[in-house]
């Protein structure tokens, strides 16, 4: 549960977390990095003729996002007879194909000013040259190869998900493997750090590419009045968690946030982009 002066939000999670308290003029992020992982997160666009739909989704679950739903079909038109005018020939289907691509790209638009400043994978689902018009026309540039061949329209979300995260998991598992590699070459080259000081600095100018932390500790400090943090053993009147405050950062500056395995031997550590 987050609150603030006029607001209260119930956030569900697919997993469980320990019962806390956290009062600071930010909200405490760090319990829902499951959630927030890079190695589980991803979007699936559900486009057909008669509807289209956005949904936020990890490995465990799915949650519809509101766009405007539907192409345009002309009056006295079936949408049967708009899909087969595709495959005639003829100004008419081209016609057709300048007003598929006409409402794809608005509809990009919608898309693109909820995911511009993501960098999850997008999933289609779709017939094929719908598919192909809307990757010629979008604007993101983490749309996922595979996609979901079929046409979506009687697929309930759950069946979404599930197929989506058949096609998208191995993803995940190559991408955790490869960021780990970059941190363990930055480790050696200078281009990353376990310094939790050094990374809070870093992630609020967004030089933080990545960061592995551990959902489960906490570092408590207070903020001195020349500037910096003192640590502290304990919680104290006052005091933030340094980890969520970096945690914070990385999200809002695009970074990706990973859960700490046993790959990740200290309670943070990160990767910069230079």
């Amino acid at each position: 549960v987050f609150i603030r002066e006029g607001s209260i939000q119930t956030v569900k999670l697919p997993f469980k977390v320990p019962a806390s308290t956290y009062v600071a003029n930010h909200f405490d992020i760090l319990p829902l990095t499951p959630s927030l992982s890079g190695d589980g997160r991803f979007y699936i666009l559900s486009l057909s003729l008669n509807q289209t739909r956005l949904f936020s989704c990890d490995r465990e679950s799915i949650h519809e996002i509101h766009i405007k739903s539907g192409i345009p079909v002309p009056e006295g038109e079936t949408a049967p007879a708009l899909k087969a005018s595709f495959h005639g020939s003829g100004d008419r289907m081209d016609d057709r194909k300048v007003e598929m691509e006409q409402f794809l790209n608005e509809l990009d638009k919608q898309v693109y000013s909820i995911l511009h400043a993501d960098h999850a994978p997008l999933l289609i689902a779709s017939v094929d040259y719908i598919h192909s018009i809307y990757t010629k026309v979008s604007n993101y540039k983490y749309i996922f190869s595979e996609y979901i061949k079929e046409n979506p329209d009687h697929e309930s979300s759950e069946n979404l998900h599930e197929k989506g995260w058949e096609i998208i998991k191995d993803h995940f598992g190559e991408s955790r493997k490869s960021d780990i590699n970059k941190l363990n070459e930055g480790l050696a080259k200078g281009n990353a750090t376990s310094d939790l000081l050094e990374i809070l600095t870093h992630s609020e100018t967004g030089k933080v590419e990545s960061m592995f932390v551990n959902e489960n500790a906490r570092v408590w400090a207070s903020e001195k009045t020349s500037g910096g943090f003192e640590i502290h053993d304990s919680r104290k009147n006052g005091d933030v968690d340094l980890l969520n405050k970096a945690a914070k950062s990385v999200i809002f500056h695009g970074g990706k946030i990973f859960c700490r395995n046993t790959e990740v031997e200290s309670d943070v550590a990160a990767v910069y982009r230079y």
